[in-house]
């Protein structure tokens, strides 16, 4: 059993933990607007039904609160300090008692995602009453403690935070570069260069730089760790890399195993919901490739697996992509669309300089994404001990 973290009080004790209703220590009100996720000029901030931010300049308070969602498959709150006008399917928490801390309450809250999904109503959509806020049931130490809490907590949603903007800023540097290194529309030179690379790039389809396509194995079968081959899938690939993690195994015959096995060196695109996923495998498993993935082999003579994957990512691919790709219930694309595209290539040399330059970027993000994992994960486990 998990041991129960607490913080002493001032005197050095541990103060007692009170129960109380939410509907007793604060006022809760539901939004006066009948606006449709639309908005118009103002002042003020508006949480709507799913709690983005919009734009109004009417019905608005100027308070510290806690809003959520009045619908939705989750219910999770922000903290709000500052104008905000309310969606008549959103709810604010505010004016708390003295005795009562609003960063504690607002971590507190953070927990009681089961309490508002089982009481919440409707079946397609929950939604959420006046009651399931008025009737949720809070622990409350003293006010020093639960001050030293929600400070505490808050510390790990900053250094979160801060953690999340390092990551978009570099993944906005890498597509910066990206936009820079590959030549614009019309153009066989691209902004940026390495030093001793002055030769204009040359235009190619990607039908003539490929060996080798084929879409994946289809089966039913049902999946067991003890079968012979790992199925991959979409979801085996994180960052355009591929993790076995979680990857099914099956059992298939000889044949189908030599038809659709993977191989060093192939280049796997998602075709269907999430595109634009890739992933390249650099080492020998005794996997099939599922039907959801194309598997491409390329002329290495003339590209490298990581310079192509660069340009899938590029803004040259995705303008042809948007075109080329079949609209349906998921959106998906084939391997005859992906070949019909046209790439722009340098020497091998030029696309190793700068695949390993992006590459280094890439890096920085997996390191930071893991550092935040580890902030997350840091809390989640705090937040275990300090509100069981």
């Amino acid at each position: 059993m998990m041991e129960k973290l607490r913080f002493k009080n001032s005197h050095g004790e541990y103060s007692e933990i009170k129960s109380a209703y939410l509907g007793e220590v604060a006022q809760i009100k539901t939004g006066d607007l009948n606006v449709q996720d639309s908005s118009v000029n103002g002042a003020y901030p508006f949480f709507d039904r799913s709690v983005d931010i919009k734009r109004l300049d009417v019905y608005s308070y100027d308070k510290e609160a806690i809003i959520y969602p009045g619908e939705g498959s989750e219910f999770y709150p922000r903290l709000y300090r500052g104008k905000f006008a309310l969606h008549q399917r959103a709810y604010a928490i505010f004016d708390f008692n003295a005795d009562v801390n609003l960063d504690y309450i607002y971590q507190y809250l953070k927990t009681k995602n089961k309490h508002f999904l089982t009481t919440a109503v409707g079946s397609t959509v929950k939604s959420l009453r006046m009651d399931c806020f008025e009737k949720c049931e809070i622990k409350l130490p003293e006010y020093n403690e639960q001050e030293k809490i929600g400070g505490f907590l808050s510390s790990f949603d900053e250094l979160i935070q801060k953690q999340q903007e390092k990551i978009g800023l570099l993944k906005e540097l890498k597509k910066g570069y990206l936009q820079q290194m590959f030549p614009v529309k019309g153009s066989n030179i691209p902004k940026i260069r390495f030093k001793g690379f002055t030769e204009a790039w040359e235009q190619r389809k990607v039908s003539e730089i490929t060996s080798f396509h084929k879409q994946g194995y289809y089966t039913t079968e049902s999946y067991s760790d003890t079968k012979k081959y790992y199925l991959l899938r979409g979801t085996d690939f994180s960052q355009n890399s591929l993790i076995l993690k979680d990857t099914p195994k099956i059992d298939a015959s000889e044949k189908d195993y030599q038809a659709f096995k993977v191989e060093i060196g192939d280049f796997l695109i998602v075709r269907s919901g999430t595109v634009g996923t890739y992933g390249i495998v650099y080492d020998d498993i005794p996997a099939i490739f599922g039907s959801y993935l194309i598997n491409f082999r390329f002329d290495q003579s003339i590209v490298m697996n990581e310079f192509f994957g660069l340009f899938y990512q590029s803004h040259l691919f995705r303008s042809q992509l948007s075109k080329i790709i079949q609209q349906s219930a998921n959106t998906n694309i084939n391997a005859e669309n992906i070949k019909s595209t046209s790439i722009q290539l340098p020497l091998l040399q030029e696309q190793r300089k700068i695949s390993i330059f992006l590459e280094s970027i890439d890096k920085l993000i997996t390191l930071h994404q893991h550092k935040l994992e580890k902030l997350e994960e840091m809390k989640k486990g705090y937040m275990q001990r300090l509100f069981i």
